[in-house]
């Protein structure tokens, strides 16, 4: 690792944290932290209502990434143009309620079997037609 320069911060020192201060030290009772990266966005630690932030900006000031620490756990907020994620193996998503909104459209499409599978009643509603295709429909 390369000798801490004091005109070029890095890590923990580039946003004004000393790696060797007590991990439980109160960040609400400072100023909010700023980083200026070399491309124009900002990274900023502070506090807001209770909980400790991390927001990264782009360089006109709009919100990119959010990490918001809160009693209950970590809340992650994304913000872009696209938002993509590619995993080699599965990307699993285990929570109480999965909601996914879209103004255009939504497409699943597997080059395997899907499975839809539900403990209680399952409702399908189209203001328009409705098209099931398939070699063969079973209906129970």
């Amino acid at each position: 690792m390369p000798p801490q320069d004091d005109d070029h911060p890095t890590g923990a020192h580039a946003l004004g944290l000393d790696p060797h201060e007590d991990e439980t030290s109160d960040l609400a009772a400072e100023s909010d932290r700023k980083v200026f990266l070399s491309g124009g966005r900002t990274i900023t630690v502070g506090a807001e209502a209770g909980d400790e932030i991390l927001e990264l900006r782009n360089p006109s000031g709009m919100l990119e990434l959010r990490i918001r620490l809160t009693e209950d756990g970590p809340v992650l907020q994304v913000e872009g143009v696209k938002v993509a994620v590619k995993a080699a193996e599965s990307v699993e998503v285990d929570c109480k309620r999965f909601e996914v909104r879209a103004t255009e459209s939504v497409t699943l499409a597997s080059e395997g079997e899907v499975d839809v599978t539900s403990e209680k009643e399952m409702r399908i509603k189209a203001t328009d037609d409705l098209h099931v295709l398939g070699k063969i429909i079973h209906l129970n």
